[in-house]
């Protein structure tokens, strides 16, 4: 098994009850920028901004940065936790884009 299909296996497994795969919950993305945005370096507005979250799929950030208004693209090696990004997405009515790749 190469490196690249171990590891896509490995995130697969944790798309299920793992702390990666968290999704955005209601709250969270009431005030998604507060939520992502703890030190407060993120710009007040991410409104129409692309955002590209590389190894980030799982339904969290994707999902909160397309809460805040932002064009948000997700790249991952997990179909997994991509399909968690598309699922959350089309259940709130929001638009992200989910590829699967390696970094």
């Amino acid at each position: 098994m190469s490196h690249l299909s171990q590891n896509r296996t490995a995130w697969n497994r944790l798309a299920s009850g793992s702390p990666f795969s968290k999704v955005a919950t209601d709250e969270e993305c009431r005030e998604p920028l507060a939520t992502l945005d703890s030190r407060g370096w993120l710009p007040k507005s991410v409104v129409g901004l692309n955002v590209l979250c590389l190894a980030g799929a799982g339904g969290w950030q994707s999902i909160l940065y397309a809460a805040a208004g932002a064009r948000v693209t997700v790249v991952d090696l997990s179909p997994s936790m991509l399909a968690l990004d598309r699922r959350e997405a089309a259940r709130r009515g929001l638009e992200v884009c989910a590829i699967e790749s390696s970094m």
